[in-house]
């Protein structure tokens, strides 16, 4: 099996010397190998993890949003970085071990692997239940937190319809004589969501007597 590359841009001599020992005993990697890269080479490797350093990530800060996971080793206290709200950005301080690193890799990946087992597939699109996206190969959509309960309520329904009063209760958790402006108005704008940012027409529908139902055959 082709080992997959993770790219390492470090400005940090001893960084780069570390790693470059580290290249040497590819051997000791079965999954993965790392590869020393300037900013130019990058476009080359996957999205998936890159390790740098704190100069580095910096000439790095239109790119950063492209990576699922970034890694960022600070060897130095005279460098003062700031603090970051950024998910995908972990950082590692000196003095560190190699293992510590391939660690933090094999948690990525296990977590990664989790995550994908939980996506819901249709035909051309992807839901994500942890993220709240909904995506094909060229869009992406992402839910708030009610519109995604009611997202899975239509597509989990067994019945295939679903009454408004079942999805009051399982969405708001209110009871059947509640009325159902708060329902409706959600839906209508969840439509419009979905047809300005997908362009999918007519995916929730509704049918009297029978309730709201999703229109699985165009996803």
């Amino acid at each position: 099996m082709e080992k997959r590359i993770i790219p390492a841009v470090f400005v940090n001599e001893q960084l780069i010397k570390i790693f470059s020992e580290l290249i040497d005993t590819n051997n000791l990697l079965k999954t993965f190998k790392f590869k020393l890269a300037n900013y130019s080479e990058l476009e080359k490797y996957s999205k998936e993890i890159l390790i740098s350093d704190e100069l580095a990530i910096l000439e790095l800060e239109d790119q950063k949003q492209n990576y699922e996971q970034i890694y960022v080793i600070k060897i130095s206290d005279s460098i003062k970085s700031q603090g970051t709200n950024e998910t995908n950005i972990s950082t590692l301080f000196a003095p560190f071990k190699v293992k510590d690193i391939l660690e933090q890799i094999e948690k990525f990946d296990f977590q990664r692997d989790t995550q994908n087992k939980r996506k819901i597939a249709f035909t051309k699109f992807i839901y994500d239940p942890t993220t709240r996206i909904l995506s094909d190969k060229e869009k992406s959509i992402r839910f708030t937190e009610k519109e995604a309960k009611i997202f899975q309520c239509l597509f989990s329904s067994k019945d295939h319809f679903i009454m408004k009063k079942d999805l009051l209760e399982q969405v708001w958790s209110y009871s059947q004589d509640i009325d159902t402006h708060t329902l409706e108005t959600h839906i209508y704008s969840l439509r419009k969501k979905i047809e300005n940012q997908l362009n999918l027409q007519n995916l929730i529908n509704f049918r009297e007597k029978k309730g709201y139902y999703l229109n699985k055959e165009i996803l």
